[in-house]
C-alpha cells in the first residue's frame, strides 16, 4: 500500500496484513522525512565516552521487499509502530504511538527482529543534534547515525574521526537487513 499521498491529515487509517491477521490503526500519527547518515565507529575511541543508554527492540512485520517497511519498536518504555519507505539517505516515515499491550500483541507476527542499546552524544555545533550510537546484541560492531533537517546539511556534515567508514548507502548495514 503506497501511503506517499498522505500529507495533511490529522488521522490516518492503515490496513496491512501480518500473516493472516489484519492490522487496523486509526489514531494520530507523526509524519517526518527522515534524512540520516550512518557510519561504522571505532570502538576503542567511542566506548569510554558512552554513559547510559536506552534499550531498543524492533520487530519487522512484513516482507522486506515491499516498498513500505512495517516495524514495531520498543524504545525504553515507549512503544511505536513505524511505517518507513525503504531507502538510504532520505525517506518518509509515519510513526504511531501504541500501548505496551498492542506492541506485545503485534510482535507475535514479527518476521525478524533486532535488539540494540542506543547512546546519545551531542554534536558540538548543532542545536538539538545528536550522534546516535548503537551497540547491537548480535554483532561485534558499533554504528553512529545523525539525523538532519535537510539533504544539504547532511551533505556538508563532517563526521568526527571516530566515524571510520560511511555506511549510509550500504544496504548490508540497514537495520532491516541486520535483523534476524
Amino acid at each position: 500500500m503506497d501511503l506517499g499521498g498522505v500529507t495533511n491529515l490529522d488521522r490516518c487509517c492503515f490496513l496491512g496484513c501480518c500473516d493472516t491477521r489484519i492490522l487496523r490503526i486509526t489514531r494520530p500519527f507523526k509524519k517526518v522525512m527522515e534524512i540520516e547518515r550512518k557510519w561504522l565507529v571505532d570502538k576503542e575511541v567511542i566506548l569510554p565516552l558512552l554513559k547510559s543508554g536506552v534499550r531498543i527492540e524492533q520487530h519487522y512485520l512484513n516482507d522486506i521487499n515491499e516498498k513500505w517497511l512495517i516495524r514495531a519498536r520498543r524504545y525504553g518504555s515507549m512503544c511505536v509502530l513505524i511505517l518507513k519507505v525503504r531507502g538510504m539517505l532520505t525517506r518518509p516515515e509515519l510513526e504511531y504511538d501504541i500501548t505496551e499491550n498492542e506492541y506485545l500483541d503485534t510482535i507475535k507476527y514479527s518476521e525478524k527482529s533486532l535488539k540494540k542499546t542506543r547512546f546519545f552524544l551531542p554534536v558540538q555545533f548543532g542545536e538539538e543534534m545528536y550522534y546516535e550510537i548503537d551497540i547491537y546484541d548480535d554483532y561485534d560492531f558499533i554504528t553512529c547515525e545523525v539525523e538532519f533537517i535537510s539533504e544539504e546539511e547532511a551533505e556538508y556534515f563532517v563526521p568526527p574521526e571516530w566515524c571510520v567508514k560511511e555506511l549510509t548507502n550500504d544496504p548490508d548495514y540497514q537495520n532491516v537487513n541486520l535483523a534476524q
